[in-house]
């Protein structure tokens, strides 16, 4: 089986400017359009559902950042959505990578043949050459070159924000394409078949095709090919992709890496990209600021911790369960002062620091094996 890299090289060889073709069936929001965009590959011309919105701020002299949305399973070309990025400043656009399109803004599920696999999160389709998960990739460079297409773009500062499934396919799209300048991933994490959910998901293919599913769809792959930064959003108990996995594809990025982890944060489409975290992130790549982060250290069994902003709200969070044997995890949390050095319990297995700033928004460690 062909490589990501390899499919992407094959697929994009000699690829022509990208062309938009306007569809709507209902009333439109200023500053909205519902297009089809063309998805050339070597064995069919495809082509892909997406709504794309405009701020209605004046533009800035050098365009506006834009960025890709890249949606999870039983997600789509979410109208909402981009029409909220859109209102904070981004030309968004929002595809739908599960062979569908919008009739309305109610009706997103009409069938699209040509716009890739109906089986989004698919893993049993690892043969096919256009296969969900290097078709989504291919699809999404697809996208940024729609946006790099439009006039009032700035070229030089697009993003991508990809959640759940479509955080696990922002990691490998991160990877092969050095037009985006920060990524964010919401939920995700590579090594999928290390934990038990993955393990379920997997459990049904043949050995020869779980070692394809490892040596060549999962983004651990393809992680030291990341040289952007990239931005991760989980909670603790996410019910899908798990804290030790996140730490290993933190880990495994040679990019700055930063973090905002949370104790609890519900796994959806939308409260994902609603949150503010990945925004601000953007926001500050894009104007040449620093990404705030809590300095933390931990050695010979001490913690020290140092907000960004001493005005800052610290919390450390520690569990005494083990994080990779175990499914779900009991965190408890304690307040820190800032500048505090800490013994570490002989009983904690893993802990991670949050910094609440004073706009709200949290940042945090990567989450801190206590027991290695």
């Amino acid at each position: 089986m062909k490589t990501l890299t390899e499919y992407i090289s094959e697929n994009r060889k000699g690829i022509s400017s990208v062309t938009t073709e306007d569809k709507w069936w209902g009333e439109m929001y200023s500053g909205m359009r519902a297009v089809f965009y063309d998805v050339p590959t070597v064995s069919a011309q495809k082509k892909v559902f997406a709504f794309i919105g405009y701020p209605k701020t004046e533009k800035p002299a050098n365009g506006y950042p834009a960025v890709l949305l890249i949606h999870g399973g039983n997600g789509g070309a979410f109208y909402e959505m981009a029409r909220l990025w859109a209102d904070r400043g981004f030309v968004t656009i929002c595809p739908d990578f599960n062979g569908k399109y919008a009739y309305s803004i109610n009706d997103r599920q009409r069938e699209n043949p040509d716009g890739g696999n109906a089986g989004y999160g698919a893993i049993e389709d690892l043969h096919d050459e256009n296969n969900w998960a290097y078709f989504s990739v291919l699809s999404a460079m697809r996208a940024i070159d729609v946006l790099l297409s439009l006039d009032c773009v700035d070229k030089d500062n697009i993003f991508s924000c990809g959640l759940s499934w479509g955080g696990f396919l922002q990691l490998m799209l991160s990877a092969v394409d050095d037009r985006i300048k920060a990524s964010s991933v919401i939920y995700s994490s590579a090594y999928v078949s290390e934990s038990e959910w993955g393990k379920k998901r997997l459990e049904n293919l043949s050995e020869s095709d779980r070692e394809i599913w490892n040596d060549n769809i999962d983004p651990q792959n393809y992680l030291n090919d990341i040289k952007r930064p990239v931005f991760f959003t989980a909670g603790a108990d996410d019910i899908a992709f798990k804290m030790e996995g996140r730490r290993k594809t933190a880990e495994s990025i040679k990019a700055p890496v930063y973090f905002g982890l949370r104790k609890n944060f519900p796994h959806g489409n939308f409260i994902g990209f609603e949150q503010p975290e990945s925004v601000e992130f953007f926001k500050r790549i894009a104007d040449g600021k620093d990404v705030p982060k809590p300095s933390v250290t931990f050695k010979d069994g001490k913690l020290t911790v140092k907000a960004f902003d001493e005005k800052s709200e610290l919390k450390l969070y520690y569990t005494k369960d083990d994080v990779v044997a175990t499914e779900t995890q009991e965190w408890t949390e304690t307040l820190l002062s800032n500048g505090a050095t800490i013994e570490k319990g002989k009983d904690i297995t893993a802990f991670f620091v949050t910094e609440k700033l004073n706009d709200g928004t949290q940042l945090s460690s990567n989450i801190i094996r206590g027991d290695l």
